[in-house]
């Protein structure tokens, strides 16, 4: 359950929590307060309007907003939603590295979703790819290979690596 994915990762993992369309929202904030996860747990969003209702609801918690360009970023400024509470979903497709950099002016972590195709390349091309995505400022990889990921990200060096944690992301 949601509950128990909240109590395992504390201490040991930020999550980020996608909320399926049947649930409401209220009843995973509820979740995420009873098991008093706010400092760890930071909700999936995939609409704006989602995203700025999340806000309204729970102010005090994190959001993964999808911003993939501009325009994405233009769009969430217009929801009021402080950028302090914001994690950047970048997409499934590598940003360049400026995009990154402005995200980062903002004071933004980004995920970037390497889930799909992008670890399939890293499968058929070699793992070191994962590095790269690092290096060109993805502060956090939504993978479903954590394991071959984190090997090589663990030996880039600080001055080229992120300085984010690991997020794991539970559906």
């Amino acid at each position: 359950t949601l509950e128990e994915a909240l109590v395992w990762a504390k201490g040991k993992a930020p999550l980020t929590v996608d909320i399926k369309r049947s649930v409401p929202f209220e009843k995973v904030i509820e979740t995420v307060r009873k098991t008093e996860s706010e400092a760890y747990a930071a909700l999936i969003s995939y609409t704006f309007p989602a995203a700025k209702k999340l806000h309204m609801l729970a102010p005090d918690l994190m959001l993964s907003v999808t911003i993939r360009n501009e325009n994405e970023i233009k769009r969430l400024e217009e929801t009021d939603i402080p950028w302090d509470r914001v994690i950047a979903f970048t997409g499934v497709t590598e940003r360049s590295k400026e995009f990154n950099q402005a995200l980062h002016l903002k004071g933004v972590f980004t995920i970037l979703g390497v889930i799909g195709n992008l670890d399939r390349r890293a499968e058929a091309r070699g793992d070191e790819i994962y590095a790269s995505f690092i290096q060109n400022g993805a502060d956090i990889l939504a993978t479903d290979r954590p394991i071959e990921a984190a090997q090589i990200i663990k030996n880039l060096s600080p001055s080229k690596s992120s300085k984010s944690p690991y997020f794991t992301h539970v559906n």
